[in-house]
């Protein structure tokens, strides 16, 4: 029954649609739209992913509208091929923008974008676009085929259809058009990806080995060797199919041989997501392979791991109303509230839920870790529809996602403290006196000195420095978590408030 949960929970994120197979032409005319500044994207081959016998047999198509409107659908139940570029800023893994680009199932009405949205209506290089709220954008490309862009403005969006209109080939990096090759040739159905070559200056590398010391030191790697190795990095793959369960397979790819063992590898990996705040708690578990100059590690993955996925995607809105089940129809306008209010508490709760069941254990669970999944959360909070939703309920929500994004702040601003006093850090020194005189002498004017050589030396007491250094880690992180915690504690206050509030006005369990 697991198995099956998540087979549903990865089809909501990607919000399959009934649609027809289409021919390879179409799917290669969207890759020439991605913007050319992209440096990860997701590759969404619907034609594969609906020729899967678990799609077939779990009908995951019928389950498209409600799976979007619950907030755990990423793409809206129209879409029929997907690619969603982003371009992060590498420091800190925070996008500078996102995008999807969409064939759907119909022809996309301005004047309806403009009412299910709350946008508004213009024009862009002659094509068809609405300024959503929020400081994003839509744009039709052709008859079927729509753009989103977010945070974006009208310069950028103009800039952006430029672009398209005066290419003909793709303009993805070599290692990126190396993954739409997975998605398109081998026929991965889902393809994540991102491009780090000439990401990594000598200069930072130094300074990571130095920061590195003690895990290097417990995994017995020389530090030349495997800045050498980073050096060389392209980028990162991951693929997702399906079969009997879902698993996934992730690849590490470099411009040299890997010399590294298997698991030695595996944990250098693991810790370095961890401490970027993206680490998936089902990659422990996975097999690692090192060949040539790949690193591997393939697994299962299940819901929790999909839902971390989806939530770090920027959701594109739906264009279609959705179909009005027949249960829908018979339903009183209390029974609407009911039903809508039910499942938007559900979602919630389902998040913050997940955010507090660490696995026992899991050494890689760090707090930037803790600090991604909290704003990405709260981004999915505002996200979930609110049709019908009692209006204490949608006051809840709003300040759930406030107290999530309140810990993200928390924790990001303890890390930034934590580098400048890091940086800010004076080296410590033992001063040591030396001489060897032997007399005193008096000069004309009746003052003198002693007779040799004397003065005194500092020599730097790096392993002081080492410890104050991490002295500051400690206060930071301790800082950080405790403001972090407090959050979620308050949002387990206001849950169990609500949840006893909505129960007791209904007359039904929340």
């Amino acid at each position: 029954m697991n198995g099956l949960r998540c087979k549903f929970v990865l089809v909501a994120i990607f919000g399959l649609a009934t649609c027809p197979f289409a021919v390879r032409a179409q799917f290669d005319d969207l890759i020439k739209k991605v913007p050319s500044s992209t440096n990860a994207i997701a590759i969404v081959n619907m034609e594969k992913l609906m020729a899967s016998p678990i799609a077939i047999k779990e009908k995951w198509a019928q389950k498209r509208d409600s799976a979007f409107a619950s907030g755990v659908s990423f793409l809206p139940s129209d879409t029929k091929f997907a690619l969603l570029p982003m371009q992060l800023e590498h420091e800190t893994w925070v996008p500078m923008w996102e995008a999807a680009i969409m064939e759907i199932d119909h022809e996309p009405s301005q004047a309806k974008a403009v009412a299910l949205t709350g946008g508004k209506a213009d024009t862009i290089i002659g094509r068809e676009a609405v300024a959503l709220p929020g400081n994003a954008y839509l744009v039709r490309l052709a008859s079927k085929t729509v753009a989103f862009m977010a945070p974006s403005n009208r310069q950028a969006m103009a800039r952006w259809m430029k672009e398209i209109d005066s290419r003909t080939e793709m303009g993805l990096s070599p290692y990126l058009t190396q993954a739409f090759g997975y998605a398109n040739d081998v026929g991965t159905p889902i393809i994540l990806a991102m491009d780090l070559e000439d990401v990594i200056t000598p200069e930072h590398l130094t300074a990571r080995m130095e920061e590195e010391k003690e895990f290097l030191a417990k995994h017995k790697l020389n530090p030349a060797e495997t800045a050498g190795l980073l050096s060389t990095i392209r980028g990162i793959t991951l693929g997702l199919v399906f079969s009997d369960k879902t698993s996934g397979k992730l690849r590490v790819d470099f411009g040299t041989d890997v010399t590294l063992e298997a698991e030695t590898a595996k944990a250098a990996l693991l810790h370095v997501l961890a401490k970027r705040g993206v680490m998936i708690d089902e990659f422990e578990e996975w097999k690692p392979v090192v060949k040539g100059k790949t690193f591997y590690l393939e697994g299962a993955i299940g819901t929790s791991g999909m839902q971390r996925i989806s939530s770090l995607f920027n959701r594109p809105p739906s264009l279609k109303v959705p179909e009005i089940t027949q249960e829908q129809k018979v339903m009183t306008k209390e029974e609407q509230i009911v039903a809508s209010s039910q499942n938007y508490f559900k979602q919630i709760n389902k998040l913050y839920s997940d955010l507090r069941a660490q696995k026992a254990g899991n050494s890689s669970y760090t707090m930037p870790q803790l600090g991604v999944w909290m704003s990405k959360y709260a981004a999915k909070i505002d996200q979930l529809s609110v049709l019908n939703v009692d209006p204490e309920l949608i006051d809840y929500g709003a300040n759930a996602a406030d107290l999530l994004r309140g810990g993200y702040n928390a924790i990001r601003t303890s890390a930034a403290d934590n580098r400048v006093r890091q940086v800010n850090t004076p080296m410590q020194y033992n001063y040591y006196s030396y001489g060897n005189t032997y007399g005193y002498a008096y000069n004309g004017y009746g003052g003198g000195g002693p007779v040799g050589n004397y003065g005194t030396v500092a020599v730097a007491d790096t392993a002081a420095y080492r410890q104050a250094r991490i002295a500051i880690h400690a206060e930071e992180r301790i800082k950080g978590g405790t403001q972090a915690r407090s959050s979620i504690q308050e949002l387990e206050k206001a849950t169990a408030d609500i949840r006893k509030k909505m129960t007791i006005k209904y007359q039904v369990d929340f």
